[in-house]
């Protein structure tokens, strides 16, 4: 590395938790991520998502040759989300360790995996776009998932994982396995009360990027208000029996068979082989979100999540 600044650092991803980049820029640069954070200016505390917010954003991107704003985005809604008065707007362990969560079927088609900021939102339990589950264990060896470890540092034999896709732990494929789909949960698990709170977390997320929030008679709009107040309404997700790792294992055989049957298995075959483009990721009209390189696929996606969050962000009571 260079005394002065890093070269061909990779780009921030739309919202993507610093987290999930600095093991990107560390693999970029063939240094440990300790060197890393230690050459930035990070703190060596637990929670990397933290540390970046008391850091000068735009001195790290100078640093690292990169424009400056462009942790703007990522940094407000994060700000915004720990300054809501609730239990759990963000994920943490009990010794203060960050949690964090994945869509099965996001990791297995983005050109470049990366873990975007809402995945550690606790009301965010369901994946928008493809109405799944949010999962918090490897199908293979059941560690929790952490998307910062040094990518040449982790696995069973040292230097196997290469992509936030892949375990920690085992280096094998998170997304390899089959999605837990909402509608196919049985009512006798899962209420449709219960399903319409797992709506809600997208409309949670909409409201932070928005900075709007509604909800049925009340003219109430300012997000910090209105999100702790549908919380004690009872209106989010929340508890083990609204967890991926809780109804997997209640989940009937018919339900398993069914998704074989129908290709709901993921495979490296389905990743996007587009070439990658140049393009703002935000609002398609006006790329204000800050620039990224990703596949036509992918914009066409991120494109249909944000229509999706502006849409469904008026809150339901079921």
């Amino acid at each position: 590395m260079s005394e002065q600044r890093l070269y061909a650092v990779p780009e921030p991803l739309y919202l993507e938790l610093p987290s999930s980049w600095l093991p990107r820029v560390a693999l970029s640069q063939g240094e440990s991520l300790t060197a890393v954070k230690r050459f930035l200016g990070f703190s060596q505390q637990k929670d990397v998502d933290l540390s970046f917010l008391g850091m000068q954003a735009d001195a790290v991107a100078a640093m690292c040759g990169l424009k400056a704003g462009v942790f703007d985005e990522a940094i407000r809604v994060l700000r915004l989300a720990l300054s809501l008065d609730m239990r759990h707007p963000v994920l943490f362990y009990a010794e203060g360790r960050p949690r964090y969560r994945f869509c099965v079927e996001c990791l297995a088609g983005l050109r470049t995996p990366y873990f975007p900021l809402h995945w550690r939102f606790d009301a965010y339990r369901m994946c928008s776009q493809h109405q799944c589950l949010m999962e918090e264990n490897c199908p293979h060896c059941g560690a929790m998932v952490c998307p910062q470890q040094g990518r040449g540092n982790s696995g069973k034999t040292r230097g196997s994982q290469t992509f936030s896709s892949q375990c920690f732990q085992c280096s094998k494929f998170l997304w390899d396995m089959i999605p837990l789909k909402v509608h196919g949960i049985p009512d006798r698990l899962f209420i449709q009360h219960e399903k319409m709170r797992l709506t809600n977390g997208g409309a949670f997320v909409a409201a932070l990027l928005t900075g709007e929030a509604s909800i049925p008679n009340s003219d109430e709009t300012d997000p910090g208000i209105v999100l702790p107040r549908i919380e004690r309404m009872g209106m989010f997700a929340s508890g083990m029996k609204s967890r991926a790792a809780y109804l997997r294992k209640k989940m009937p055989a018919k339900y398993w068979r069914s998704m074989n049957a129908g290709g709901g298995s993921l495979y490296s075959s389905q990743l996007s082989t587009e070439l990658a483009v140049n393009a703002s990721i935000g609002d398609p009209d006006n790329g204000t979100l800050g620039p990224s390189e990703i596949s036509r696929k992918e914009w066409e996606n991120v494109s249909k999540i944000l229509n999706y969050w502006r849409e469904g962000k008026k809150f339901s009571r079921g």
